[in-house]
């Protein structure tokens, strides 16, 4: 049992809402911006796994893959916002 909350824990973790992503954003600025606050809720998520030596978890390398995922993301929002 204990095994079994620890991941559905982990899977927990990763639970995103992503369609507030998609509809909220009326102007690449606001897309920007719904990016930037996803990306540093991560990154605190990632940092707290770390902090509590929790680095070797499947929950901290998603964060770290969706974290990339954010970042590609917003390059691509940002050359689209300039272009």
């Amino acid at each position: 049992e204990t095994l079994q909350a620890l991941r559905f824990g982990e899977r927990c973790a990763l639970v995103t809402n992503r369609s507030v992503l998609t509809a909220a954003c009326g102007s690449a600025r606001e897309a920007l911006a719904a990016v930037d606050a996803t990306l540093a809720q991560c990154e605190e998520s990632r940092l707290s796994l770390e902090g509590r030596g929790k680095a070797h978890l499947h929950a901290y390398k998603s964060l770290t893959e969706r974290i990339e995922q954010l970042k590609q993301r917003r390059r691509a929002i940002a050359d689209v916002a300039r272009a």
